[in-house]
């Protein structure tokens, strides 16, 4: 069937006539359909085509497809709309942020359909004589504009980074967290944590971090938390541990080795850890307090946020200075951190606090 039009598909175009007035066989592909209707009977058409012509129209309809079944959610979406609902409500019904609902509606909201790539393109896309009217408003709060009119790229990710709508405390999370509208967690107000959602299929909610990657800490089955609450709680948890990570809690001067600081971010301070810095600002290794002695520091080669980090214990060997009554550990943190110091520059003369270790170990001076 290489020369019947699309059932079902109005409007003039190469493809309603087989022949023109001189007698010129004219371009035969069907336009493109713009309804649901005339859709399925472009697909149904499909079926019944040569293996070749099959393949040539496939790709068409798929980019076209995205496109009729796009306008199909919005106009759902206005339907429900004007029975009274408000976006924030059939985005949780849908199981979609108030911000997806406002974006279907707008983009779809004037009978525009996106048209096909140019290269796949044949026949017009979208008969203007028959567009829709433009609605005026979905609901009391939000007001529906045409695709010329909605906001840029970099407004739009302005826009983002603001609550949208009201904010509303979470007390059971703490004093400093508030989910707005779309159910977005933000800390302090002004600061996006992540958010949650309905999941979709089946029941529960789920977490995603500020960059729109899932949380997966300790979820439920299918990846989805029991109640809203619970996701929140990852979101909170997840947002701490990054925010904690990377805000700095201390830096003092190596004794000792000239140049070398310790480091220390909050992330750090939970785990009694500190970062041995080289005067280059490279991070040499860590010394870390363990819980289960009383002087007793761990001392480790490498960068732990390395992509590709290869821990290396560094322990006292014999009766070197610093040494702790547990064997493999550190006596102080300053022996631990000048042991991996030498370990990263063998030429380091750290002799004034070797020595002064040595004195500390023999009651002549308190150990750091």
């Amino acid at each position: 069937m290489t020369t019947a039009q699309i059932p079902g598909v109005a409007g003039t175009g190469p493809g309603s006539h087989p022949q023109d007035h001189t007698g010129t066989a004219a371009d035969t592909t069907p336009p493109v359909p713009t309804t649901l209707p005339a859709l399925i009977a472009a697909l149904q058409d499909l079926d019944r085509l040569d293996p070749i012509e099959r393949a040539r129209r496939a790709p068409l309809l798929i980019d076209v497809a995205k496109g009729v079944l796009a306008a199909v959610r919005a106009d759902s979406f206005r339907e429900a709309s004007a029975t009274g609902l408000s976006l924030a409500e059939i985005g949780r019904r849908v199981g979609t942020s108030r911000a997806k609902v406002s974006e279907a509606i707008k983009a779809y909201g004037t009978g525009h359909r996106p048209a096909p790539p140019a290269s796949t393109q044949t026949a017009p896309t979208v008969d203007q004589g028959h567009a829709r009217p433009t609605p005026q408003h979905a609901d009391g709060d939000s007001e529906i504009t045409p695709p010329e009119e909605q906001h840029q790229p970099e407004a739009e990710a302005q826009q983002a980074d603001r609550p949208t709508g009201r904010l509303r405390s979470e007390s059971r999370l703490g004093p400093d967290w508030a989910t707005d509208d779309n159910d977005v967690l933000w800390w302090r107000r002004d600061t996006r944590a992540g958010s949650v959602s309905p999941a979709w299929p089946g029941s529960g909610w789920t977490a995603r971090t500020a960059q729109h990657t899932p949380i997966t800490t300790s979820p439920g089955k299918r990846g989805a938390y029991p109640s809203r609450i619970k996701a929140l709680t990852a979101v909170a948890a997840d947002f701490e541990t990054r925010r904690r990570a990377r805000t700095a809690h201390a830096d003092v001067a190596l004794d000792g080795a000239p140049g070398w600081r310790l480091t220390q971010t909050q992330a750090d301070h939970d785990r009694h850890r500190w970062n041995v810095v080289t005067p280059t600002g490279d991070v040499a290794g860590t010394v870390t307090k363990v819980s289960w002695h009383h002087q007793a520091w761990e001392a480790t080669a490498g960068d732990p946020a390395k992509r590709h980090h290869d821990p290396l214990p560094i322990e006292p060997i014999g009766d070197e200075p610093g040494r702790s009554s547990a064997d493999g550990y550190w006596r102080t943190r300053t022996a631990a951190a000048l042991a991996v110091a030498r370990w990263h520059d063998p030429d380091l003369d750290p002799a004034p606090a070797v020595r002064q270790l040595a004195g500390g170990l023999d009651g002549g001076g308190p150990p750091r």
